[in-house]
Formats: structure tokens, sequence, C-alpha cells
């Protein structure tokens, strides 16, 4: 059961981070409340998702090893 969430937040994460990068790619600007948010927010925002997706994965791995 763990392995399965584990799983499933690493595939979020990475659909995240791979609109993150969409974003940056096609440069489309977003606004809130009349504040355009900057790319650098998108960058991070890339960064952080793919490092969790990543360590999620792992995590999964792991598990399923420990299980077997």
């Amino acid at each position: 059961m763990q392995k399965t969430a584990l799983t499933v937040s690493a595939v979020i994460f990475l659909i995240v981070s791979m609109f993150h990068i969409l974003r940056l790619l096609m440069k489309v600007e977003i606004v809130v409340g009349g504040v355009e948010i900057p790319f650098i927010a998108s960058w991070a925002g890339a960064f952080f998702s793919l490092a969790l997706a990543c360590w999620m994965w792992v995590a999964a791995e792991k598990q399923a090893g420990s299980s077997g």
C-alpha cells in the first residue's frame, strides 16, 4: 500500500514538474490578481517538484525491495 502511495506521489510531482518546464519553454505569462508571476518561480517549481518525484520514486523502490 505504501509503495502505491509513493509511486502515485512521484507521478504527480513529475506531472507538476513537466507543466513548469512547459511554461518555461512556451514562455507563458501567468497573471494573478494583476501581478505577473516571474519565470524564476517555474524554475524553482520545476527543480523542487522533480527532486520530490525522484525522492518518492526511490522511496517506492526501497519499499518494494524491503517487502519482497
